[in-house]
């Protein structure tokens, strides 16, 4: 009870998330009935269904091209927690996305997406293989599309049993997976309180940008107005050449998160030394910092910069629990204040009164 502050009963935490994520709850203030604390975890759900517009049919199909793809077509205008829930469970093993359709008043479907799927009624499934896109090859499922269903399906197509048997058959008449054991949740939560569209975040940059000057550092890391997080990475490069390919793998695992990264090569001038230096990295010439450009704070990698522990200091300021502190005034660093100078001393500046000539080069 200490460990999260509790102070009296009755008390309920919400702890959501994997990872570090499930170590910071929230308090639950709502109505003690077990139909609102029900409702309320579903509506907190993590979800990585994407939302599926007219013009990103195609961009959904290439993302993540070598999984299979399925898409749920519905009226409703929630994601059910069944399905919010499946997105998470299997993100690197399938690719699932939601097309919300409206029908006429006569039923009549007059999406144009979904009569480009052929889609007839509501809700419907369709299951493409990996690198599958044409709607003739999708195996569609159309008719007792419940919960159970749902799981089943999913859980067949990336070839897993979750559960206990119903012995039940799914639309397509085979005999469903084994599955889940959810109760009788409908498919299209149409009650859920949440209100929030959930959609799959866009993929980032899997590269880190090489940062060799002062403007190049403020544009790109500390100066960004994009509210990314930028994760700058002080290393010899020279010392290390390795290093950058192996870290490949850690900036791709989070390539959803709202992290830019950027490298600063500290064998290539003193200036770079002493911005780490200001920064407080954790050696002379190595360490890591994560900067969040619009508060003007920052997190510092307290430990030897490894593959290892910068996974931990990513997932550590993904989760919340990284400390941050105030940034420095970074323009009187010598990488950027000297650059600055440079920039004033030819061309054009108003300051001086006009003209001051070409730069000589």
């Amino acid at each position: 009870g200490q460990q999260y502050g509790i102070k009296g009963f009755p008390t309920i935490k919400m702890f959501k998330g994997v990872g570090s994520k499930a170590r910071r709850p929230s308090d639950y203030s709502g109505e003690r009935s077990a139909k609102a604390i029900a409702d309320h975890a579903k509506s907190i759900l993590p979800s990585l269904v994407a939302s599926i517009k007219s013009d990103g049919v195609d961009a959904f199909f290439q993302d993540a091209s070598s999984v299979p793809h399925i898409i749920l077509f519905t009226d409703k205008t929630t994601t059910s927690p069944q399905y919010k829930a499946l997105s998470t469970k299997y993100h690197d093993r399938i690719s699932l996305g939601e097309v919300r359709v409206k029908a006429g008043k006569g039923g009549e479907i007059q999406d144009d997406i979904a009569k480009r799927f052929g889609i007839k009624t509501l809700p419907t499934l369709l299951v493409f293989k990996p690198g599958e896109t044409d709607p003739a090859s999708a195996t569609r499922h159309d008719s007792g599309l419940d919960a159970n269903a749902l799981i089943s399906i999913v859980s067949s197509v990336v070839g897993v049993a979750d559960g206990s048997s119903t012995g039940s058959s799914s639309s397509s008449g085979k005999p469903a997976t084994e599955e889940l054991n959810t109760g009788d949740l409908p498919l299209d939560a149409s009650k859920e309180q949440s209100k929030k569209v959930f959609t799959k975040p866009d993929a980032h940059e899997t590269k880190a940008a090489k940062i060799t000057s002062g403007s190049q550092f403020m544009e790109k890391c500390a100066g960004r107005s994009d509210g990314m997080t930028c994760i700058a990475m002080f290393y010899d490069l020279a010392a290390r050449p390795d290093l950058e390919t192996e870290l490949d793998p850690l900036l791709v695992k989070f390539k959803y998160e709202k992290m830019a990264f950027v490298i600063l090569d500290t064998s290539e001038s003193k200036d770079i030394q002493h911005l780490g230096k200001t920064l407080k990295i954790f050696s002379e010439k190595e360490g890591a910092i994560a900067i969040r450009p619009k508060k003007q704070r920052y997190a510092v990698l307290q430990h030897e910069f490894e593959f290892a522990s910068l996974q931990t200091f990513l997932e550590r300021i993904v989760g919340g629990d990284a400390t941050y502190q105030k940034l420095p005034d970074l323009s009187k660093e010598p990488f950027i204040k000297n650059e600055v100078k440079e920039e004033k001393s030819c061309g054009t500046d108003s300051a001086l009164g006009g003209d001051t000539g070409k730069c000589e080069l």
